[in-house]
């Protein structure tokens, strides 16, 4: 892992971790931003600890309603840009059951 991408990743970790609701959102809006700018993170441990951060913020009973809304809404848009990515080089997209019944709960 790059110093860059551990250095976003715990900031966005401690972000998550206030439990002030404009914070968390704030927190979700710069982790999609991340996630779909050209500078995404270079590795797997990048990504999974952004995305580590939406589904904490997604199971937390402690967080309002607006902010597991906004996770749910988070990982959505990326399973999309992840299929896009899959169309766009003759992969298979992503067909996950489970993780659609999870976000849309």
């Amino acid at each position: 892992m790059t110093w860059r991408t551990a250095a976003v990743g715990a900031a966005t970790t401690q972000h998550a971790d206030v439990f002030e609701e404009a914070v968390q959102l704030k927190t979700l809006q710069m982790v999609l931003t991340i996630l779909q700018s050209p500078l995404v993170p270079e590795d797997e441990e990048g990504i999974a600890q952004l995305l580590h951060v939406c589904f904490r913020l997604l199971a937390n009973a402690r967080c309002a309603d607006s902010v597991h809304t906004t996770a749910a809404a988070t990982l959505r848009q990326v399973r999309v840009c992840v299929n896009c990515v899959c169309v766009w080089s003759a992969i298979r997209p992503l067909r996950l059951a489970s993780f659609s019944g999870a976000l849309e709960g």
